[in-house]
Order: structure tokens, then sequence, then C-alpha cells
């Protein structure tokens, strides 16, 4: 989950698909013909919106085919990725929409993921764009950005490390992401990544009911010194996770003293802080 969404509450126009714009055309490139437009009408006839592992194995598959022809498939493959979508000044622009949407960001994602078995080197500062970009679509976020980052550290390419950890400082980035990275991060450096930006995304991900101390301890990690070189929207999100933890305990002054810590760092009137606040005077 991007915590932003958290920090300001889910808006109604971002659960539902953005209306169908005339698509730009991206088309392949002319030398995708033959075998690698067979492999990739695999793709095109896929529906990946509900877990089918055969569909899903002969998609990857016929994604592996074209990947292994070199420059040629690569090419393909990036073409294909880029089909009703853009990026523009570190921005994704979507030009896809409606009910296929969905499946559409699951097709790009498995085309993400073969580039990272295949390891191709030459797409890394496309997928590292990837990996920092923005769009105005909560899909991207969920979907491509995290595979982008996944594959990253499946190729291996050392440059990669340096945007990568500019990443996990980057409050565009969503901390599903983050915890990609720091998988990716894992594997390109050959040790665990200690960073205080990704302890914030993996205790993100935890039930702050069912695991509330374990999220206390993780955030306990970060040290003074950390804690500066944080963000205040991250150093906002420290505190309001706290805040979470104990007011689902029922720990009523730890939770305000928390929430109330939490808008010293990030303070707008749409800062989700104030509404737990009002709910536990």
């Amino acid at each position: 989950m991007n915590f932003l969404r958290e920090l300001f509450g889910k808006k109604e126009s971002e659960s539902k698909p953005i209306a169908t714009t005339p698509a730009i055309k991206s088309p392949l490139p002319n030398i995708a013909t033959g075998d690698i437009q067979k492999a990739l009408a695999v793709l095109e006839s896929a529906h990946l919106t509900r877990y089918n592992e055969d569909l899903e194995r002969r998609v990857d598959e016929a994604l592996d085919d074209v990947a292994a022809r070199g420059e040629v498939g690569s090419n393909a493959l990036m073409g294909r990725l880029y089909k009703d979508m853009k990026m523009s000044n570190s921005s994704v622009e979507v030009y896809f929409g409606g009910d296929l949407a969905w499946n559409e960001w699951m097709k790009k994602r498995a085309i993400v993921y073969a580039f990272g078995r295949a390891r191709i080197r030459s797409v890394v500062p496309q997928l590292i764009s990837l990996v920092g970009a923005r769009s105005r679509v909560q899909q991207f976020y969920e979907i491509l950005q995290p595979a982008a980052a996944t594959a990253l550290g499946e190729i291996g390419d050392k440059q990669a490390i340096e945007p990568l950890h500019k990443c996990l400082r980057n409050d565009d980035v969503s901390n599903e992401t983050k915890r990609a990275i720091g998988e990716a991060l894992e594997k390109l450096e050959g040790q665990p990544v200690l960073d205080p930006a990704l302890i914030i995304a993996k205790a993100d991900k935890m039930n702050k009911e069912a695991n509330g101390e374990e999220v206390l301890q993780l955030l306990a990690q970060i040290d003074s010194s950390m804690f500066d070189s944080l963000t205040e929207l991250q150093k906002y999100y420290t505190w309001y996770m706290r805040g979470l933890v104990y007011k689902l305990r029922g720990d009523k002054v730890k939770a305000i003293d928390c929430f109330q810590m939490s808008l010293k760092y990030f303070n707008t009137p749409e800062a989700m802080a104030h509404k737990h606040l009002a709910e536990l005077k």
C-alpha cells in the first residue's frame, strides 16, 4: 500500500479505473515478426486477472522465448510494455482504462518479470525509471512499479544500487515497491539493507492489531540519526503507525500522544491522525 493514501484517506476516484482515453499508438518494432509475433500473441489472448497457473506458465514461456532472442526480442518486449503508456518527465502517463485495465497491468508486469528472468541488462535504465516514476493510476504502484524493482534484483546489474537507494527516500514510491527494493538491494549488495525507509515499509504491511508488538519493535530499530534522515512524511508515519497500534490495544493515552507527535512533522486538515484524535476524545 502506498502510505500517502493512508495519510489522506482513500479517495473514491482512486478505486475506479480512469476513463478510457484515445490511445497513443505505440506499435511493436518492425523486427517483432514471425515467431516473436506468435509468442506475443499468447500474451495478447491471455486473461491474467484470475489465478490460472497453467495459463501463467504458458505466458511466461512465450515471453521467455521472446527475451531469449537478444536485442530483437528485448526491443519487442519493451515496445509491448509501453503500449498505450509512456514516460514523460518522470511520470507514467496511461492511455487505457475500463474493465480490461487490470488485465493490461498484469500483462505489463509479466513482461517486466521476463526481463528479470532473462537478466537483460540493456533494459536496466528503463526499469530504474519505472521504479522512481509517478502516476495518476494506483495500479501502477500496486502492480508494475514493484515488479520493476524485483526485476532489477534478478538482473543483478550493480548500476541499479544507487538509484534504488534514492528511491527508498522518495515519497512518490509506494511502500510495496520499497519492500521490493529492499529485496532487490539485498541480492545486489549481498547483505540485508538497514534503511529506516525500508523499516517503515515493512511495518506498514503488518497487521497493526494482530502484530502490534512486532510493529513497535520494528519501528524501534530507527534510531535518532536514522530518524533525522527521513522525510517529514516518513517521520509522520513512524508516529502515526505507533498511534494505530496503541489505539487498537485500547491504550488511549499513548495513542493520543503518538498521533499528536505525528502532526508535528506533517499537519494538514486531511492528515488521518486528526480523524483518529477526534475519535479518541
